[in-house]
């Protein structure tokens, strides 16, 4: 079984993360909608719900695949 952190994007500059759901929750003409929360943790390490967004797996690709590979330096 997949841990809730296997599902985790953190921020690399900030103590916020996108935890996405572990499975799509409808299929519309849209695409397969995935369910995630934009999450933040305090100052007294309490994790704590920004908001839920509600996107297509076909979309989130879709962006993921036009964005350039940052180059080595």
């Amino acid at each position: 079984m997949s841990d809730k952190k296997d599902f985790e994007v953190p921020c690399v500059v900030s103590r916020r993360s996108l935890q996405f759901s572990s499975k799509g929750t409808q299929r519309l003409n849209l695409g397969e909608v995935i369910e995630l929360d934009v999450m933040t943790v305090s100052e007294e390490d309490v994790e704590r719900k920004i908001c839920s967004l509600y996107i297509t797996r076909e979309k989130l690709l879709a962006v993921l695949d036009l964005i350039e590979p940052a180059s080595y330096a």
